[in-house]
């Protein structure tokens, strides 16, 4: 049986993808800004802080390896190594 990952991703119509692999070491903080289509990120080392742009800092969800933040329908979000980190 498949996880509930691959029983989503196969359920969708993808059109399109972009793949970027980023190595961000501390102190970092990125801004997605908003894009026409979702987005996620797949932290493969370390850990990061992952909100949404307008929500407050201690609404972040703190992310480690092997965890993956979705942002379906591409709202401008921030990670970021600390809550403080611009």
């Amino acid at each position: 049986m498949a996880d509930a990952l691959s029983g989503v991703l196969d359920s969708v119509r993808l059109r399109g993808s972009v793949f970027s692999r980023a190595s961000l070491h501390a102190p970092f903080g990125v801004a997605s800004g908003v894009t026409r289509s979702g987005i996620f990120h797949a932290v493969v080392e370390g850990e990061l802080l992952a909100r949404l742009a307008d929500a407050p800092a201690e609404d972040a969800v703190s992310l480690q390896a092997g965890d993956i933040v979705i942002f379906p329908f591409g709202d401008d979000h921030l990670i970021s190594d600390a809550p403080d980190t611009p």
